[in-house]
């Protein structure tokens, strides 16, 4: 019997890799996982945003106020926020900032930097959602010297092999570190000094203030971009309504809109034989950005809006795999 199809999201050009969790009921397994189960789920067992969206703008740094580091107002702020980088433990970057309110606020600004430097790590880089039953490779993992640069022509008898060998690094491929994996660092680093006497209120509020805060607000609108073929889906896609049925929503998401279109192996897994396993945006770039970003950045006649055709799609699909 044949083993269970495995699926991995690959961004093999800054190699990393990103394995979907199958999901916390009992009929999830992978042995019994199917793609369609992710489709339109709330489990957010992929999550497009950590990966692909660009902050709409670095957060509000916080003030330094002069007078509050004693005899470290002589330095500079440069000089103070690079002490601060070169501390390699975060705990002893929260204890220096607990030694007094101008260290704190420091503190902030280094903090909010890394979480949006850390945001949309496969933004601009080339992946796919591909399958271990995959005998070959979407066109653009060929393309650009990528396919020779991880598994270069050897004595592979058939390129079959060379294609399979390409899929199984994700063995040795890192895990993407978003903004939400480094906000736990720093939520466990501030635990550490639990015992410090600062008040109850003062802590909370200092939890508070190295948290991860939303870096992309849904109070405005987003656009996903393919920046391979310069198309765009909008926000507005969640708003598609289910056929025959304009009072319900069909419940898209941009996870859903990827999900449809970048998957990619050479046989469906049993139960997903009415998605495309041969997906049309396997390989491509992207990012996720406001709208306005967008129109600024680019000239928007130089794209091509594909929102209520993909919102057919997806719908279309739906109703499919209710039947």
């Amino acid at each position: 019997m044949r083993s269970a199809q495995v699926w991995y999201f690959l961004a093999p050009e800054v190699k990393q890799a990103l394995q979907p969790h199958p999901g916390n009921t009992e009929r999830h397994s992978w042995y019994s996982f199917k793609i369609s189960d992710m489709l339109f789920d709330t489990d957010r067992r992929f999550d497009a945003w950590s990966l692909l969206a660009r902050p709409v703008t670095p957060p509000q740094a916080p003030r330094i106020h002069l007078g509050s580091l004693g005899a470290f107002d002589v330095l500079s702020n440069e000089i103070l926020e690079m002490v601060v980088e070169h501390i390699e433990e975060s705990s002893d970057s929260i204890a220096l900032g607990l030694t007094c309110e101008g260290f704190w606020q420091i503190l902030q600004r280094h903090i909010q930097r890394n979480y949006t430097k850390a945001a949309a790590p496969w933004a601009g880089t080339k992946i796919a959602f591909q399958g271990s039953y995959c005998y070959d490779l979407p066109t653009p993992f060929l393309e650009d010297g990528l396919l020779e640069n991880l598994v270069p022509q050897e004595n592979f008898s058939k390129s079959w092999q060379r294609f399979r060998l390409f899929f199984w690094l994700h063995e040795k491929f890192d895990k993407p570190v978003g903004p939400h994996n480094i906000a736990l660092k720093w939520i466990e680093a501030i635990n550490s000094h639990e015992d410090c006497g600062i008040a109850p209120a003062r802590w909370e509020q200092m939890r508070t203030e190295i948290a991860c805060h939303d870096l992309f607000p849904k109070d405005r609108p987003w656009t996903l971009r393919n920046l391979t073929t310069k198309e765009t889906v909008h926000s507005k896609i969640m708003e598609t309504k289910t056929p025959g049925n304009e009072q319900a929503r069909v419940g898209v998401r941009f996870e859903d809109v990827l999900l449809m279109k970048i998957c990619w192996t050479t046989f469906a897994s049993h139960g997903d034989e009415k998605l495309d396993h041969r997906g049309v945006w396997a390989g491509h770039r992207f990012d996720i950005v406001t709208s306005e970003a967008h129109s600024k950045e680019e000239d928007v006649k130089d794209w091509r809006d594909i929102t209520d055709a993909v919102g057919a799609d997806l719908a279309s699909l739906r109703y499919k795999l209710q039947r």
